[in-house]
């Protein structure tokens, strides 16, 4: 949005009465003039490019906005939104400064480093650059590109972790139900944060993963990875991936006993 003074500029424009007689509403003429100067904005900082014919057009009012002496043809195809020039120079200007900033930042990284691209830091390189706790050193991976100032291994989750996101999708991928879950995935990167961690949720996960085979669960009824998020600390119990080679006998309820008793008398019958 422009840096316009709408106070100085606009309530007291007598070109604002004129829209709203046309437009039959305060509120609406606002709206289109607001939404005139947003797409001018887009256009001006462009080598202060007009609007275009088939741009202007798709806005609400632009007959009226023309008919107001808001806009003026510059052509049969362009479109000057008045005012431009003096309260939309501004952005021109900021961002030639941000170009010569941007040029001096680059040079002086060239002179120092030797090159003019700006060095990419790791989550735990800015931890201890902020007077974290220093981390260990991350070392860069051979197969690393140089304009790559660490691999695609090392990307920590989040600041302050000390697992890698591949770390953790390796894992992940060992889990029996294989649906996506995005939620469980971000509860995931949220709870693991050390090696230590990491190994004992792999433990729980190769644990349910055993049981789920031992006892030939299909895949529908086996845990979401966001519910299995809540209870994978109880997977880590001694035995839990194992099942009793015993038979599992069905106890039926006095009523199915019955019909069951029923059901067998009937086909008894059938036989005789």
């Amino acid at each position: 949005m422009a840096r316009i003074n709408i106070e100085d500029t606009w309530w007291t424009d007598p070109r604002r009465s004129a829209l709203i007689r046309l437009m039959g509403s305060e509120e609406l003429a606002d709206g289109c003039a607001l939404r005139l100067w947003r797409v001018a904005v887009g256009f001006w900082k462009l080598n202060r490019s007009p609007i275009p014919k088939n741009i202007y057009y798709l806005l609400l009012g632009a007959e009226n906005m023309l008919s107001a002496g808001l806009v003026e043809r510059i052509d049969e195809n362009n479109f000057y939104a008045c005012g431009s020039k003096q309260h939309l120079d501004w952005i021109i200007e900021k961002q030639k400064t941000a170009s010569l900033a941007g040029k001096k930042s680059a040079q002086v990284r060239l002179s120092k480093y030797g090159t003019s691209q700006p060095k990419r830091r790791t989550p735990l390189e800015h931890r201890s650059n902020t007077g974290g706790t220093p981390p260990n050193k991350v070392e860069r991976s051979s197969s690393s590109s140089p304009s790559s100032s660490y691999s695609e291994e090392k990307k920590y989750i989040s600041l302050g972790s000390l697992v890698t996101e591949r770390e953790l999708l390796e894992v992940y991928a060992k889990y029996p139900r294989k649906a996506e879950d995005a939620v469980g995935l971000a509860k995931l990167r949220h709870e693991i944060r050390t090696p230590e961690d990491l190994k004992l949720f792999e433990k729980a996960v190769l644990a349910y993963e055993a049981k789920m085979t031992a006892e030939g669960r299909e895949e529908r009824f086996k845990l979401t990875f966001t519910k299995f998020m809540g209870i994978w600390r109880s997977c880590l119990a001694e035995g839990y991936g194992t099942v009793a080679n015993k038979p599992r006998t069905l106890e039926l309820s006095p009523y199915a006993a019955k019909k069951l008793a029923e059901s067998k008398a009937q086909e008894e019958k059938k036989n005789v």
